[in-house]
């Protein structure tokens, strides 16, 4: 168990037992065994009744408007963890057990329950799924954000975790020495909005990073900062229902559902751990067809891409290596090869139009730095050596 979650259960035991005993525990306090043994089931109800109802004793009329029955359960777990007899049923006669395994504990979630489906109990917290459109408006209220930094580290962060079907929390966990050939592997999108390829390779060579972790940035300031966008003037709400971090993950599960992809393929493709079978022992876990084919859904209604050198011209791998340094540093030179080229065609189409609103592809210091690089290579002017199209 995570020492989190086991001082989240501890705090909960800690403010039962002082419920049940009129007296405020501190949250160091090791509780005798006696005196666990001791709890009863109607000492585990009053206190679920506290937490749904808003009091111990409840009558016909009162309704669960405090707390909805997922966040009882937990309640209900974390007493469980540490009853001494937690894998012995209730005994309603002997009173001996786990109470939190009674007929009444049962009851009591099961009317939380009931009064939840008839609209009766307290409101969901649920985030609801981010629309296309409403994932177009976020990348564009990034995209417009004050610092042109934090800027290129949130469209890289959303981009990654649009395509990825992931929470922003393991995004901003993933470590550099395992980025090299991730997996799943990000595409290419021809919108340069949703290409993953173009913002990673930008937040490296224009932010850069440092330290085990792509994204140093914590995990709650991202996840502020993406709060915020929803609240910019360039993101319109198309539904009722609260957003928040989980949306953009349900967003991009629903947009490929809505595409007619099999739900296989979309938990393939976002690594989700569903119950084990006898078959998965004998299964490869790397599909890549299906990941190929959710990854190119998710590049958005233009499709995937793939950026290659124009027919004619000629890059040599020194010079991609010239343009991408913090790349080749963080990555090694192979990923920073494949990021280069995205990076050589924005600089010179340098801006597009997105949502109504025209915005620049990658910030003019970067853009500025590459076309010197080429020029000084002995490229032309105004003559980019880089192509993209859904064809190689």
């Amino acid at each position: 168990m995570k020492a989190q979650t086991k001082r989240r259960y501890k705090a909960i035991l800690c403010e039962f037992m002082s419920f049940r005993d009129g007296v405020v525990y501190p949250i160091d306090i090791d509780f005798p065994r006696d005196k666990l043994l001791s709890i009863t089931d109607t000492d585990v109800v009053s206190y679920l009744n506290l937490k749904a109802y808003g009091k111990a004793e409840v009558g016909d009329l009162d309704r669960p408007t405090c707390g909805r029955c997922d966040s009882i359960k937990f309640y209900k777990k974390a007493i469980s963890h540490f009853m001494p007899r937690k894998f012995v049923p209730w005994d309603d006669i002997t009173l001996v057990g786990n109470p939190t395994m009674s007929s009444a504990v049962r009851t009591m979630i099961k009317d939380v329950k009931q009064f939840e489906a008839r609209k009766e109990g307290a409101p969901s917290n649920v985030r609801r799924p981010l629309e296309g459109d409403e994932m177009r408006d976020i990348f564009v209220a990034a995209h417009n954000m004050s610092s042109l930094q934090v800027s290129s580290m949130m469209l890289a962060v959303l981009t990654l975790q649009w395509q990825f079907i992931t929470r922003i929390d393991d995004v901003m966990k993933l470590a550099t020495d395992t980025v090299g050939l991730p997996q799943p592997d990000p595409f290419a999108a021809m919108d340069p909005l949703l290409c993953p390829m173009l913002r990673l390779g930008i937040y490296l060579e224009y932010v850069g990073t440092h330290g085990d972790l792509l994204f140093p940035q914590s995990n709650k300031s991202s996840a502020d900062k993406l709060c915020t966008l929803f609240g910019s003037k360039f993101f319109t709400s198309l539904k009722e229902g609260k957003l928040g971090t989980h949306s953009v993950r349900k967003g991009a599960t629903t947009f490929a559902g809505k595409a007619g992809l099999p739900k296989e393929w979309i938990e393939q493709r976002g690594r989700w751990k569903g119950k084990e079978r006898v078959v998965d022992r004998y299964i490869d876990d790397e599909k890549p067809y299906p990941d190929a084919r959710v990854a190119g859904v998710l590049c958005g209604p233009r499709g995937p891409c793939k950026y290659a050198v124009k027919d004619g011209m000629a890059v040599s791998t020194d010079f991609l290596e010239e343009i991408t340094p913090n790349a080749c540093a963080v990555l090694g030179v192979d990923v920073a090869r494949v990021l280069a080229l995205p990076l050589l065609w924005a600089s010179y189409e340098r801006t597009f139009t997105a949502q109504g609103v025209e915005l620049t592809i990658m910030p003019e210091r970067l853009a500025e730095k590459i076309k010197r690089s080429w020029i000084c290579s002995g490229g032309l002017v105004d003559v980019g050596r880089c192509r993209r199209g859904t064809k190689a």
